[in-house]
């Protein structure tokens, strides 16, 4: 079982994706719903040790309320070295700013950078 978090303030992208990853056959799914950048980052924080509960992929917005997505990735690089655990991020926004596409291929730790709305295709990619 593949454990996702979804971190974006909007409920209905994450009613959308979980509706999606409904639709792909012999994939089983854990998703975990965070709203805003800085309760994900805490609990990645408070389980480094457990890998357990750590997930195998992170489905990034940029624009959160109170810690956004690159707030969320500067904090992520400090502690990765410390996470027993490989992680594929990928920012799903709706942004398609050039400075945004810019600023992702900044940070190492990203798998991609995803127009909004994410596709079922786009998604059955990510995940396999």
């Amino acid at each position: 079982m593949k454990t996702i978090f979804l971190i974006d303030d909007d409920r209905l992208f994450h009613s959308t994706i979980k509706h999606l990853l409904k639709q792909i056959k012999g994939g089983e799914f854990s998703v975990v719903d965070f709203f805003d950048g800085k309760p994900a980052f805490e609990f990645l924080l408070s389980n480094l040790e457990n890998v357990k509960l750590l997930p195998d992929l992170i489905l990034l917005d940029i624009n959160l309320p109170e810690m956004n997505g690159w707030e969320f990735l500067n904090a992520y690089e400090r502690i990765s070295q410390s996470i027993k655990k490989t992680i594929e991020i990928f920012m799903v926004t709706a942004s398609v700013s050039n400075y945004d596409k810019s600023m992702s291929n900044s940070f190492r730790i990203i798998n991609g950078y995803i127009a909004k709305p994410l596709s079922p295709e786009m998604l059955g990619r990510i995940i396999s």
